[in-house]
């Protein structure tokens, strides 16, 4: 039996790479003083940072909208061509590399043509200020909501595996499946799943939307606006590479 306990034991220490999580009051995994938050970055407890504050975003500053189906786009077609990366990379790669790139697309698209024409006002963007923007303050964006739900249910999934589903039988000191921990792993389990179908879902729509957005045409408008995926006088959108538009223009 001791055997037994010693093999279980080191099967969760090789699945969890050493360490069982524990939930902190936030549903994530806490090691010492630290946690994830909805967007699995690690931070220090303590204060709960600030909301979005529009004045102080500066991509909020120029109403900069995700590319996404129903939701009524960026005004130009510099931002929604930057909005359009990442639309088309998200889940493909790190958020980091990804607000990385979009970051280093507007210095190339707005930033330094603007500075060349002697805008010396237009801000320049950072990886941290994009990642600020699509993380504190795009919060109706259905594709990142239903991703950030995926993962604390996988942490909650985890936890309950790890932690909760076997139990100890006082008489026979045998390690037993509990039931009413199996009921709450299926359930986190099936929802998780039901989640996957809905994200399927809305990638498929997003898809259609970002194609059109390539050809600047308009895709249909939902409950978060619409029907302007257009661009004016119905002209396909440039290459990110040659456009010199300026959104301050």
């Amino acid at each position: 039996m001791q055997q037994q306990q010693e093999d279980e034991e080191q099967a969760r220490q090789d699945d969890d790479g050493g360490e069982s999580p524990v939930l902190c009051d936030a549903g994530s995994e806490c090691s010492g003083n630290n946690h994830d938050d909805d967007n699995g970055d690690r931070r220090s407890s303590g204060p709960v940072e600030e909301e979005c504050c529009s004045e102080e975003c500066l991509l909020c500053r120029v109403d900069c909208r995700p590319e996404a189906y129903g939701i009524t786009p960026s005004a130009t077609q510099s931002l929604r061509q930057l909005m359009l990366i990442e639309a088309s990379n998200f889940g493909m790669i790190p958020d980091d590399l990804l607000f990385g790139k979009v970051a280093e697309a507007y210095r190339v698209l707005i930033y330094d043509p603007a500075h060349d024409r002697g805008e010396a006002d237009v801000p320049l963007w950072t990886p941290a200020d994009v990642k600020h923007h699509f993380t504190k303050c795009l919060t109706l964006l259905p594709r990142r909501n239903v991703v950030s739900t995926m993962k604390s249910l996988t942490r909650i999934e985890k936890h309950i595996r790890l932690n909760e589903l076997f139990q100890t039988d006082t008489d026979s000191g045998r390690r037993e499946i509990c039931p009413k921990s199996l009921d709450s792993y299926l359930k986190v389990v099936k929802t998780r799943m039901d989640m996957q179908k809905t994200l399927m879902g809305i990638n498929k729509l997003d898809a259609g939307h970002i194609e059109a957005s390539r050809l600047g045409v308009a895709t249909g408008g939902g409950a978060t606006g619409g029907g302007m995926g257009g661009t004016e006088g119905g002209e396909a959108m440039l290459d990110i590479d040659v456009t010199g538009e300026s959104m301050f223009a």
